[in-house]
């Protein structure tokens, strides 16, 4: 049984880019100042209400948003406003949480959870 809501979520991931699920992944690996996370911070929140409230125009305006958040795209383009000072930290746990309700909402894939430590040291 279908419900409304999974129905929209499911009409919304089909329309958006098949690289969505891979830039929320990315997300959660970046390294950004605290500027630089209040940025993603303010665009994540326009995502969960754009996806929530199931504008796919809007939503795809917010994705198109995040990508310019990234790291990489910073240091390519020398945004002053994200890339000064140097990166302070990873993911923010309430930046993470945005990022698992617009997959959640969306209906994307998990992504695989990362590779398990080797905490046993050195070979003898």
């Amino acid at each position: 049984m279908t419900t409304p809501e999974k129905d929209r979520a499911a009409r919304m991931r089909e329309a958006l880019p098949p690289s969505t699920a891979r830039l929320l992944d990315d997300v959660r690996a970046w390294r950004l100042t605290g500027d630089g996370w209040g940025k993603v911070r303010e665009v994540l929140a326009l995502l969960v209400g754009a996806v929530d409230e199931g504008r796919l125009d809007d939503t795809r305006r917010a994705l198109t948003m995040l990508k310019t958040c990234s790291p990489v795209r910073v240091v390519r383009d020398a945004n002053p406003a994200m890339a000064q000072p140097p990166p302070t930290g990873g993911l923010p746990q309430d930046v993470g949480e945005l990022v698992n309700h617009v997959v959640h909402s969306l209906g994307l894939p998990e992504p695989p959870p990362p590779p398990a430590a080797d905490d046993s040291g050195p070979a003898s």
